[in-house]
């Protein structure tokens, strides 16, 4: 059953990469010049 955890990790993969992006749209819709705040890389 390793194909099942392989597609959690990749679903919260894929959930923290979206999460991250919108935190940076909207940063950088705000102007923010911190937009490249990528702490937990």
């Amino acid at each position: 059953m390793k194909i099942l955890h392989h597609l959690a990790l990749i679903d919260m993969w894929i959930g923290s990469t979206l999460a991250r992006t919108q935190a940076w749209k909207a940063n950088r819709s705000k102007g923010g010049e911190e937009a490249s705040t990528d702490k937990d890389a």
